[in-house]
């Protein structure tokens, strides 16, 4: 069963993802077709939507897409929550910029 405390972060993912629903939030089905293209090139569909908190980070609309086996964080939605990313060789952090000392995730 996947975690959701591991989370691959993903620079070039549009939007975040995960096959599981365990530990989330607030689902509701896609109003929608949401198409995910998968690693291996093939096309898979998101069945819903929720949230989760990911140390300290209220992420929203994480797309629940049954046939993914990992988790994905997408950095760009990461950025347009106005949270700066730096990376380090073995690690990342997210931190906001002018805001207080509370809103940096290492």
């Amino acid at each position: 069963m996947l975690s959701t405390n591991d989370w691959i972060v993903d620079i070039g993912a549009l939007d975040h993802m995960t096959g599981s629903l365990h530990g989330l939030s607030n689902y509701k089905r896609c109003d929608k077709i949401v198409t995910v293209t998968m690693a291996d090139g093939t096309i898979s569909y998101a069945k819903g939507e929720r949230s989760v908190y990911i140390d300290g980070l209220h992420l929203k609309s994480i797309l629940y897409v049954p046939k993914l086996k990992c988790n994905r964080l997408s950095i760009s939605k990461i950025t347009e929550m106005n949270y700066k990313v730096t990376f380090f060789p073995n690690s990342l952090c997210f931190s906001r910029p002018n805001f207080g000392k509370d809103d940096q995730q290492c």
